[in-house]
């Protein structure tokens, strides 16, 4: 038996096993669905109106979040930019006392 024939029944193999093993039967089943099969827009092909307003509650949700969170997100970029200038008063000071102590210990 020559050697490619062993590589190409292993790729064959491993086609197949893919296709078992990630769905390729279901993809080829929803492949083959129509829209009286329960996809979106009914039998008519159109969207109800429910759903519609549905998605649009959910959109407007979503949008509500967000903009909460962004103002979450400033309230806390002011604390910290508070918080940063606090620190870094601390620190000047810090460094003035550290001069000072070394002024002292040299005299």
């Amino acid at each position: 038996m020559a050697p490619w024939a062993v590589f190409i029944g292993a790729f064959v193999f491993g086609l197949a096993t893919g296709w078992l093993i990630w769905g390729g039967a279901r993809a080829a089943a929803f492949a083959r669905r129509g829209p009286e099969d329960g996809l979106p827009g009914g039998p008519d092909g159109k969207v109800p109106e429910a759903a519609i307003a549905a998605i649009e509650r959910e959109i407007r949700a979503a949008r509500a979040l967000i903009d909460e969170a962004d103002a979450q997100s400033a309230d806390t970029v002011g604390e910290l930019d508070a918080l940063d200038a606090s620190i870094k008063r601390a620190n000047g000071r810090l460094k003035l006392l550290v001069r000072a102590v070394k002024k002292a210990g040299e005299a």
